[in-house]
């Protein structure tokens, strides 16, 4: 299971992270006898919230001029690429486990490390938009 710890401390982008975390925790729990039609309910779920939220992610980063927004593209393109080709590989034999694993240690790491840079630099970038420049007149400070 997931924690729902992984907030980025009330940015915008908690909430579908807390929706992603809570349908990979449902598809982790399943019980054996439902997995099939519930496994594949969850996982269209998923895809649904996480490409629409990716989408989202990538505009808000380039609006904002994040350096980084190409890396983390591409990131979002490699977890497309992986979770297509498991779902390719599940048509033959599915393997809901394997799909449930990498699902809950790439929404983790992701949401830790690469989320959390961005979250990071808008931080920074709000607080030396609100200091004021060495060059601003004394009386303007």
């Amino acid at each position: 299971m997931l924690e729902q710890n992984f907030s980025l401390d009330g940015h915008e982008l908690d909430h579908d992270h807390r929706v992603m975390i809570d349908i990979v925790n449902k598809i982790v729990s399943l019980p054996r006898q439902f997995l099939s039609p519930l496994y594949d309910k969850y996982l269209s779920q998923f895809i649904d919230v996480s490409f629409r939220h990716f989408d989202e992610e990538i505009r808000l980063m380039r609006h904002n001029e994040y350096p980084e927004v190409g890396e983390h593209e591409m990131e979002h393109e490699n977890f497309k690429r992986t979770v297509l080709a498991l779902l390719l590989e599940g048509e033959k034999e599915p393997n809901y486990q394997d799909m449930a694993r990498y699902l809950r240690s790439w929404l983790a790491s992701h949401i830790k490390w690469h989320d959390r840079h961005y979250v990071l630099f808008m931080e920074k970038k709000r607080a030396t938009a609100h200091r004021p420049s060495a060059s601003e007149p004394e009386s303007n400070r």
